[in-house]
Formats: structure tokens, sequence, C-alpha cells
């Protein structure tokens, strides 16, 4: 769905058009610079070239090169750079094609496939006026898709790793515990617990790492929103945290995986933790979100805030699971009246 912003969008193509007849700002050219940079950091090997170290800060560059990614991307996109935009990626590319050889192909075209799409999908899509809720939906799915295809060896290797890990974890565990004096019933506890708590990370890896990914897209994306909004202030595409909410319209999506996690077989529900557990993360800051609103509706002081979130923090599993649920609740409940200022 569109926003009916048919004038204004004629204007910012108007001024936006006028703009691409002069000459590009130096900016550009960093961009592009900074591609060349993320393919170096991110495919480049460096270390095997240069140890530890170097295997460190290009791993550290490429994760803040990620972010810069999509925020640039967008914004290109977002100007109409369109030609300057590919041959830049095209160039990145190839940079990254020679740096790390043929047996990488698949992991370099899924990694720029998902930058590319993602951000300029974002640049294009709030140029044209669609609410930013579905820019966002859009410009996660592909980051999700993407990713998928890129990890989903990585993910064959490591669930089939995954018992030897436990394994290993509750024999050192165990040493450990003996160490410090524990009796044996006092470590068959602990370890049974552990245990428990190891196997449920190892099963929610995927989801972890997709979480990793969303979070790079996520920020890279609130940074863009804030760059038009502050250079078309009446494009109004920034929501404040405080209006963040999960549409109603994924509830089928919970409800499906609930199901397969009841009734699937060991396949489909490994599927099913892992798309709960990223919807459950979903759910929880738009439940922060909530709360936030209310602390701020209710002129909460700053001191008594800090304490809430510190005292919510140390609930652990059992707050998160709370404010998901609230989270949840909203979603159809509405209670900010998020869906009828987006009427407006």
């Amino acid at each position: 769905m569109k926003v009916n912003h048919s004038v204004d969008g004629a204007a910012r193509d108007s001024v936006t058009d006028q703009r691409q007849n002069e000459s590009r700002p130096a900016g550009v050219y960093l961009v592009l610079a900074a591609m060349l940079v993320y393919s170096i950091a991110a495919y480049g090997n460096l270390g095997r070239h240069l140890g530890g170290a170097g295997t460190l800060l290009a791993s550290v560059t490429a994760y803040f090169l990620t972010i810069y990614m999509y925020y640039v991307i967008a914004q290109l996109a977002y100007q109409r750079y369109t030609y300057l935009l590919w041959a830049g990626a095209v160039t990145a590319v190839i940079v990254a094609y020679f740096l790390s050889g043929l047996s990488n192909t698949w992991v370099l075209l899924t990694g720029w496939g998902m930058l590319l799409l993602a951000g300029a999908a974002t640049g294009r899509l709030t140029r044209a006026g669609y609410l930013q809720g579905q820019v966002y939906m859009i410009g996660a799915a592909i980051v999700t898709v993407f990713f998928a295809l890129q990890s989903m060896l990585l993910w064959n290797e490591f669930l089939k790793a995954a018992p030897q890990l436990s394994e290993t974890f509750i024999e050192q565990s165990e040493q450990f515990l003996l160490g410090l004096g524990y009796s044996q019933e006092m470590i068959r506890d602990n370890l049974d617990q552990s245990k428990k708590a190891f196997d449920v990370m190892l099963r929610l890896f995927p989801a972890a790492t997709i979480l990793g990914a969303l979070l790079q897209f996520s920020i890279g994306y609130l940074a863009f929103v804030l760059w038009v909004s502050r250079r078309e202030p009446t494009h109004r595409c920034y929501v404040p945290i405080i209006f963040w909410k999960v549409p109603f319209g994924f509830a089928p999506v919970l409800v499906i995986a609930i199901l397969a996690r009841l009734i699937g077989g060991e396949s489909l529900q490994l599927i099913a933790d892992n798309a709960l557990a990223i919807l459950a993360a979903y759910y929880c800051v738009a439940g922060l979100a909530l709360i936030e609103y209310y602390l701020k509706k209710l002129r909460v002081s700053k001191l008594l805030k800090v304490l809430f979130y510190v005292l919510l923090f140390f609930t652990q599993l059992a707050g998160f699971f709370v404010v998901a649920l609230v989270g949840f609740a909203d979603s159809f409940a509405d209670w900010r009246k998020v869906q009828a200022q987006k009427a407006l």
C-alpha cells in the first residue's frame, strides 16, 4: 500500500531530477570507495596474510561496513544514482571474486545480493511513498532469505556437530565444578540445567545468526529514514520508537509456527523453533516500545525508568516472554492507536 502524497512525490522527483543534472557530490564517490573496502574486508582473506589480528580487524570492519552499506545503498537508490550504484557494486563484486576465489562464489553472491537488493528496495520503495512498515518488512524479508541461502551449509554442519559440542561442554563443566568442590548431587543438578540451556542455544543457532543480520539491516534502515526525514521533512517516514509495533498480519505466521512445533516432525520442529525465536524477538521490541510509550505518558522520571529497565533485565527469560506477550497482544489490540495514525 502506498501513501497518497502525489504532490509531495512530484516535488521530490523535480528536486531530485534537478540534482541529477548537477555535479555529483564527493560523498557519492566515497560510497563507492567504501564498497571496495567492504569487499576487501569481507572477502579478502586478510587473516591468511596478517594472522589472527588481521582476521579480527577485517571482521570488525566488515561488520560495521555492512551497516553502512545498507544505509548508503538505500541513499543512492533513493536519489536515483542507479547506474553509479550498480557500476560500483559490480566493481566491488569483481574485486571480491579475485580476492576470495571460485570456492567462495556462493557466499560472495548471496552476501552482496543481500546488501544490494535490501538496500535498493529500501531506497526505491521509500521514494515511491510506501508505508515504512511495509518498506522495512520487505527489506527484512530480503535479508532473511539471502542470509538463509548463504548460511544453510554452515547451519547444517553446525547442527551435525551439536551433539559433540554439547558433550564436550558437559565434560568441561563437570571438571570445572569438581574443581570448585561441588558434591556429586549438586554437579548433576547443575549439569542437567546447563545441558538443557546449551542444547536450546545450539538448536536456536540459525535464529541467532539471522537476528544478527537483521540487526545490521535495522540499524542501517533507521539511519536511512532519519536521513530522509532531515532531507525532506514533509516525507515523514521516521516512526518514533514509542510507536513501533508488529503488524497483526504476522499472527497467522505465529499460529502456523506453533502448530508445526506441536505436531510436526523433527525438521519442522527445528524450523518452527527458530521462527518462533525470531518472532519473539520482534514482539519483545514492540512490547518494550509500548512500555516506553506509557512510561512517557505517565511522565515517569529518567531515574525510575532506568531502575525499571534494570529490574526487567534481571528477570531474564521470564521478563522477555512477558514483554513479548505484551507486544503480541498490542499487535491486534493497538492500544496506542498506531493504525489510526497511519490512516490520517
